[in-house]
């Protein structure tokens, strides 16, 4: 088991890891403020996205979708299930705004106004 701790609200969850999961602890010894950044900010939206496209491409109402759990529970999956249909529906590549928009069927003004965060809107791809 591993422990899921949410901070929206703050909450804690067992989560059942599958059999064969392993991890890797690594420290690069750099140290980030994430206060002075929008590194964090990123790595949530680029979540968001995730869910919202996941959801998209199954059929689900994917302005609603904030979060993986979300769509995962809305389809019934397992975990590794959830894997499989990520492998599917997204590449690894990152995505552009532009791709993001053709995906979800919006322009990128609503992108930039309706998902994305102040602090996210100029960072990496989306």
């Amino acid at each position: 088991m591993a422990k899921l701790i949410e901070f929206s609200p703050l909450r804690a969850t067992d989560v059942k890891l599958p059999s064969r999961a392993v991890f890797v602890i690594a420290n690069s010894c750099v140290e980030m403020n994430k206060a002075a950044t929008s590194h964090f900010n990123i790595r949530v939206m680029e979540c968001r996205l995730a869910a919202k496209l996941l959801a998209k491409h199954k059929g689900l109402p994917w302005e609603a979708a904030l979060r993986l759990e979300e769509v995962q529970a809305r389809l019934g999956v397992s975990l590794e299930e959830m894997l499989l249909i990520t492998e599917d529906a997204l590449h690894p590549e990152p995505y552009s705004p532009e791709e993001v928009c053709r995906c979800l069927g919006i322009s990128l003004w609503e992108l930039r106004t309706q998902i994305l965060s102040p602090n996210t809107q100029d960072g990496p791809e989306a």
